[in-house]
């Protein structure tokens, strides 16, 4: 996937590859608790097992947000 090109239209907040970058990570974050949830509605893995998983991924999603933010960079202007 293309992002653009180093200018300040690219560079901007609101830039396709951003909305891209932010639609792609929603789709992960709904199908990874989604997904369980869907496979112990139909008998193929257990509730327990559903738990566990959406438990690890949240703990999983949780640490990456605390450790962006945490080292995030302030930029001067």
């Amino acid at each position: 996937m293309h992002c653009g090109h180093e200018d300040a239209v690219s560079l901007d907040r609101r830039s396709t590859c951003y909305r891209r970058t932010l639609w792609v990570l929603g789709l992960m974050v709904v199908i990874h608790l989604a997904l369980p949830v869907l496979l112990a509605h139909t008998g193929h893995i257990a509730v327990p097992a559903m738990a566990m998983s959406i438990i690890g991924g949240v703990l999983i999603y949780g640490t990456i947000i605390s450790f962006t933010l945490f080292f995030q960079e302030e930029q001067d202007f």
